[in-house]
């Protein structure tokens, strides 16, 4: 009950907060585009927290030696009671995992319905059209041993 009345507190206080940054804050964002996609919703947005956004998720995906995408959680203020979200940022060279797993999906289901002959060329390919190329390599060099 103590912690329901101080998560409530802390949430006006943030509400609070955020209504006085927002008043020192006076860019608008401005929308170029918006256009939603069979893969989501693509929005290009002029702002400069969006900038400083972009430019710490590069630094971050770059010192890391991120490939395609990392995800984490983030919950939500607890005086809210929302479940938490997942949230993916990849580079917009790479695939997101809906798209890896579509690929993947497909692939397997092709190799079960015996389309493709020689499955572990198939699974080359697949891999391969994921950005895997390295793993595979390595389990066919296993495979060798």
């Amino acid at each position: 009950m103590i912690l329901n009345l101080i998560d409530r507190l802390a949430g006006k206080w943030f509400d609070w907060r955020a209504d006085m940054m927002a008043k020192d804050d006076h860019e608008e964002a401005r929308f170029r585009k918006v256009e939603v996609t069979q893969n989501g919703i693509e929005m290009d947005i002029i702002h400069s927290g969006v900038a400083t956004f972009a430019d710490n998720f590069s630094e971050l995906l770059d010192k890391n030696n991120i490939k395609n995408y990392l995800q984490f959680d983030i919950k939500p203020r607890p005086d809210r009671n929302i479940k938490p979200i997942r949230v993916t940022v990849q580079w917009a060279i790479g695939k997101s995992p809906a798209e890896i797993n579509a690929i993947l999906k497909n692939g397997l289901l092709d190799i079960a319905r015996g389309i493709s002959t020689n499955s572990a060329n198939k699974a080359r390919d697949i891999l391969g059209q994921c950005g895997y190329d390295d793993e595979f390599e390595i389990i066919a060099q296993d495979g060798r041993q």
